[in-house]
């Protein structure tokens, strides 16, 4: 991400790691860490244990970053990136440790059924999470997708946290028919 992307979400009112607006900031406007901000990344991998070493690391201030398909760091103002991340600072002759944790994503899965028992087919089920707008909570969608010819659904990749789920029966409506009741099952 360039500096002028990552402040994109930020203007918009998203929940984003303060000292990453900072930096970003730093780097559009010539602040004090603007050279870290637009400095070509060195790169590494973790081992099976998920440490790493990254050798001949210039002294000062380095901004580390881990990402993995499927994991979030952790919670800020409520929301979960998908990345965590941890300013360092090397100096000459030392060892500096990064201390990152991440968490991995979880999955909503369940079977959707009518008032008699029948699987509800094609239907949208979704998951939904308390949001803030302007201090009044509302209901923000996270996931969706349709339930199979089982009335089976699997709601995944999803951040630790709680969530609500919604189910429309796809012929509601369609037809005038009144909305059936409607189960969950899993």
């Amino acid at each position: 991400f360039t500096a002028q992307q990552f402040l994109q979400p930020v203007n918009r009112g998203a929940a984003v790691n303060p000292e990453l607006v900072q930096i970003a900031q730093d780097a559009t406007r010539g602040g004090p860490r603007g050279a870290l901000a637009n400095a070509a990344p060195i790169t590494g991998t973790t081992d099976a244990s998920g440490r790493f070493i990254v050798q001949n690391v210039p002294v000062g201030e380095h901004y580390v970053r881990a990402q993995l398909q499927n994991y979030f760091g952790p919670a800020i103002n409520g929301s979960r990136a998908t990345i965590a991340s941890e300013t360092v600072i090397v100096t000459a002759g030392r060892t500096a440790d990064a201390w990152i944790s991440l968490v991995k994503g979880g999955t909503i899965s369940g079977r959707v059924l009518d008032s008699t028992g029948k699987p509800l087919q094609n239907s949208p089920v979704q998951a939904l999470q308390t949001a803030y707008n302007d201090g009044t909570p509302v209901m923000q969608m996270v996931n969706v997708k349709p339930s199979d010819d089982q009335g089976e659904f699997r709601l995944g990749v999803l951040a630790p946290g709680d969530y609500f789920v919604a189910v429309t029966a796809a012929s509601f409506g369609a037809r005038g028919a009144a909305a059936p009741a409607l189960a969950l099952a899993g």
